[in-house]
């Protein structure tokens, strides 16, 4: 039984090690690497993160970054180890929870989908918070369903430090555990709350602070990330909901739910444990799906990570439940081949939650060394992000090619790719409008291209 355990974990950790050398991506560029090397650089002199990098999160985890280069060095690889330990811890977690509902024999099962969840394993590779975020929210959950109020405290606590996300989740579980409750007992136990007031006191310490220190909460007037705070039009909260509902069913989580929902169709809504995916779900949708929705551009799938966890959780409990073995392992595959779901070039995708973009890394390589081969200057070239940010912070190293912003029609040379959503359509228009193709790398149906102005 060891072996059977120890298979997705050994598999995933393989997969962990063969990208530790990966650069920073998209969000974890200024979540992790800007954040983690301001502490560094500065030797941990101030607390309070500059404006420029601060979006209004809790510090620690780049903190805790920062501290494991200087025990460790400064590197891609000592910033993916990092990483790793919260995955694996959360694996662990993912297993004690099986254990739960399925018994020691069948615990593997938990893991096993989040291994083909495209969501969880290719946001897993990258050094995110987000990782921590999911360790800490299993962590939680284990210490709900076991009783251990201790240890419950102990999870919040961590969460409601590491960002408003996780702020979030500390009031979701308390709700998920209120509703939980009176499903069982019809009475609330407004009580509960007592196991939260930690957490929230440490929230509610950090969010003061902040604001004494910059006069704001969440985001300023200067924020590059303000216009993703811009509260939308009731047709646009409408859209952003239909949006989120796409999300929930991209990468191949339409099949985890429609398996889910043909077991409880088949079970007559009878399906155990009912009432804990139920609560827990329908708080963590309150909490996140219906606040989110409301603003511009906070509707990104690695926000909803939780969710997915429930629901794939529950259709596992459900599929073993109702003894059916071929529907879980067909889910699962097709699950597994979400990670090939790739967009046409005109719709924006989540490539840091899909192994769909690991070919970028090495394109990317190639087309630094192309650029440096050809004598171009690098002044000249042009890109979005993630390739536009300074490479001390994308590689961790300052002799690594920095790329300013893609100015198409004044910068000589453009570097294009799908997976960089900045580019709009009548950015690409333009581009094939005015640029020849010089040099094109490509893996499947990823590429990194270079144009030159005619």
């Amino acid at each position: 039984m060891w072996k059977r355990n120890l298979a997705i974990p050994f598999i995933w950790v393989i997969i962990l090690a063969l990208n530790a050398q990966n650069f920073f991506f998209w969000d974890t560029i200024q979540l992790s690497s800007k954040q983690a090397s301001f502490f560094f650089d500065g030797h941990f002199s101030s607390f309070f993160l500059p404006k420029e990098i601060n979006s209004g999160h809790p510090p620690f985890y780049g903190l805790s970054l920062a501290l494991f280069w200087k025990i460790f060095g400064q590197s891609l690889l000592t910033s993916h180890i990092f990483n790793g330990f919260f995955v694996i811890g959360y694996l662990f977690q993912a297993h004690r929870l099986g254990q739960f509902f399925l018994g020691n024999k069948k615990a593997f099962w938990f893991p096993a989908i989040l291994f083909c969840n495209p969501i969880f394993l290719g946001h897993s590779i990258l050094v995110s918070p987000d990782n921590v975020l999911i360790f800490l929210f299993f962590l939680a959950l284990n210490a709900i369903l076991r009783k251990q109020n201790t240890l419950l405290i102990v999870a919040t606590i961590f969460l409601a430090i590491l960002s408003m996300r996780g702020m979030m989740v500390v009031f979701a579980l308390f709700l998920g555990e209120l509703l939980w409750t009176y499903m069982k007992e019809r009475k609330f136990r407004i009580h509960l709350i007592i196991k939260y007031i930690a957490s929230g006191m440490a929230a509610l310490a950090f969010l003061v602070s902040h604001y004494f220190h910059n006069r704001w909460f969440g985001f300023h007037a200067d924020s590059p990330w303000k216009e993703s705070f811009q509260a939308v039009s009731v047709l646009g909260y409408l859209r952003n909901l239909g949006l989120v509902c796409w999300r929930f069913l991209d990468f191949g989580n339409v099949f985890t739910l429609l398996g889910l929902g043909f077991l409880l169709i088949k079970s007559k809504f009878d399906l155990k444990p009912f009432y804990f995916f139920v609560a827990f779900i329908i708080a963590f949708v309150i909490v996140f799906v219906l606040p989110l929705a409301g603003f511009k551009y906070l509707t990104a799938h690695r926000y909803f990570m939780p969710i997915y966890a429930l629901f794939s959780f529950w259709f596992i409990v459900a599929a073993i439940e109702y003894n059916r073995s071929k529907l879980r392992t067909a889910v699962l595959i097709l699950l597994f081949l979400g990670n090939c779901w790739i967009y046409p070039r005109s719709i924006s995708q989540g490539w840091d939650v899909t192994l769909g973009h690991l070919p970028f890394y090495h394109l990317v390589e190639k087309m630094n060394d192309y650029i440096v081969e050809e004598n171009i200057d690098i002044e000249k070239v042009g890109s979005e992000f993630p390739l536009k940010s300074e490479s001390r912070f994308l590689y961790l190293d300052a002799n690594k090619p920095s790329y300013q912003e893609a100015k198409i029609g004044e910068k000589p040379f453009i570097i294009y790719s799908k997976v960089i959503n900045d580019y709009k359509d009548v950015d690409y228009e333009k581009l094939q409008a005015d640029y020849t193709l010089r040099k094109a790398f490509k893996f499947l149906s990823i590429s990194v291209e270079l144009y030159e102005k005619r």
